[in-house]
């Protein structure tokens, strides 16, 4: 399946078919991906806002697309649809940004399916995988001696992490209203115990990196060396419930007018970003 993807709900059965053939012949490779299940379906564009247009009409419903962590392996900015298709893999659209391998491939071919991403159960030793980079599903590796013509083939599970984020800390004056404002705003929980001038908020469903506050008065620069980007489907809504909770506007004179982000600072000036992922 290569080009505009076809009507109706046959394109996404012929795609899926597609990646199956194009792991079997990974497992002809390399025994060991047998074990591999299909966690997301890649498909070259180079245009994403078109290739999300068509791929909605193919569908038959309109999707939200979000951007996600850009392909360093194959060098691409990418976008995953959501909902995902019920009973299927991820699908997600991929624009050359480097003249990476993907780049390569939409120079000698047309648009279409380019990477197939594998998952594989943990402690799975796969041979002949290239070095980790990042890609949309986190950690990854290259199968390397894939074909010629084909879609690539990315590894996904295999790879441990040897640090990944814990805590974000803060700054704080006053840990309590601190305290209270960051818990409403991100429905976190305060870890019980802990130092009086210490404060670690974790999320409620434990999935995420905590909030530490620490009670130690500093200058902050403006603007900010770093802040939180807190991402949403209902930016208005969250705008106005996260000002409702004491945050304030900042108004920033160089911000794009079509910008998806609105600046809103904390009780204390701290400064943070609402994205609308829905752009």
């Amino acid at each position: 399946m290569s080009g505009r993807p076809r009507s109706h709900g046959a394109a996404w059965a012929a795609l899926v078919a597609e990646a199956e053939t194009a792991k079997e012949a990974a497992v002809a490779r390399v025994p060991a991906l047998a074990v591999a299940s299909i966690a997301a379906i890649g498909w070259a564009t180079v245009d994403l806002d078109r290739a999300a247009t068509e791929f909605d009409r193919v569908l038959g419903e309109a999707g939200s697309w979000a951007p996600r962590e850009r392909d360093s392996l194959i060098g691409a900015a990418a976008r995953v649809r959501r909902p995902a298709v019920e009973g299927g893999p991820e699908l997600l659209l991929l624009e050359p940004d480097t003249e990476g391998s993907l780049a390569a491939q939409l120079a000698r071919h047309d648009e279409g399916l380019a990477v197939i991403y594998l998952a594989t159960p943990p402690g799975t030793d796969i041979e002949r995988a290239g070095p980790t980079g990042i890609g949309p599903l986190g950690p990854a590796r290259r199968l390397l001696d894939g074909p010629t013509a084909g879609p690539e083939i990315v590894l996904v599970g295999t790879v441990t992490p040897m640090l990944r984020v814990g805590s974000i800390v803060i700054r704080v004056d006053d840990i309590e209203r601190q305290a209270a404002f960051w818990q409403a705003a991100l429905g976190y929980v305060r870890r019980p115990g802990g130092d009086a001038d210490f404060v670690l908020l974790r999320p409620a469903d434990g999935v995420g990196p905590n909030i530490s506050l620490d009670e130690h008065h500093s200058n902050g620069a403006l603007p900010p060396r770093i802040h939180l980007d807190l991402y949403t489907e209902d930016q208005a809504g969250e705008v106005a419930r996260l000002i409702g909770l004491g945050a304030t506007e900042v108004h920033w004179d160089k911000r794009p007018a079509d910008a998806d982000y609105v600046i809103l600072a904390d009780p204390e000036g701290n400064r943070f970003c609402v994205v609308d992922i829905t752009l």
